[in-house]
């Protein structure tokens, strides 16, 4: 794919003078422009989900993507949606294993970000036989930013934020726990992991976690 088609019309792509690709955890040599479902594992979404931070770290503590992922997941769990469902939560937000987590308000500052994203998240779709995302991943998506926001970043979050969007999540243990648990990146990975592998059965992954 074209860079000048990615940034979109009457926006002037920059020259390039290196091939647009990032190296994984395992290894693997990720074509940014042309991503390709051999190119995703599971341990490097993992790995680069584990590292990176909510709200660009402008946090009290340390709160992680993977973090947020098991919470989403919880909340879809506590919904009563099935384990599919609970999967697509726990994954919407794979492709910032590989562009990291911009704040919403950043996102749409930034040409050809939004694109990236998608042509990513399809071929993550396409490598875990995922289908696209239900509304209700949105609405649970949204449920954690909000009580993220009001335990974390604190009153001054805004009026976008509050304590009974942290309260709601009182009454989901699974949920409660995510969200106050002190994770580092390793055991946020170690967590995420897991529950992937309890999502997907031991028939999907035949054992093997790549």
């Amino acid at each position: 794919m074209a860079l000048e088609a990615l940034m979109g019309p009457g926006t002037d792509a920059p020259v390039l003078d290196f091939a647009p690709w990032t190296q994984t955890a395992s290894g693997i040599r990720l074509d940014l422009l042309s991503p390709q479902p051999d190119m995703f594992t599971r341990e490097d979404i993992a790995a680069g989900l584990s590292h990176a931070a909510r709200f660009s770290g402008q946090t009290g503590r340390f709160f992680s993507v993977a973090q947020h992922s098991l919470l989403v997941s919880s909340l879809l769990k506590a919904w009563g949606h099935t384990p599919e469902v609970q999967l697509l939560g726990l994954l919407h937000d794979a492709q910032e294993a590989y562009l990291c987590d911009l704040a919403r308000p950043v996102k749409v500052l930034v040409p050809g970000y939004k694109e990236l994203e998608l042509r990513l998240w399809a071929a993550i779709r396409e490598r875990f036989g995922l289908d696209d995302l239900p509304p209700e991943v949105k609405d649970a998506d949204n449920a954690a930013l909000h009580a993220e926001a009001w335990e974390l970043l604190g009153p001054p979050a805004g009026d976008w934020a509050g304590p009974q969007a942290e309260a709601s999540l009182q009454t989901v243990p699974d949920a409660r726990h995510w969200l106050n648990a002190v994770l580092t990146p390793q055991e946020a990975r170690s967590a995420f992991l897991q529950r992937w592998a309890e999502l997907e059965g031991p028939s999907a992954t035949g054992g093997n976690l790549n």
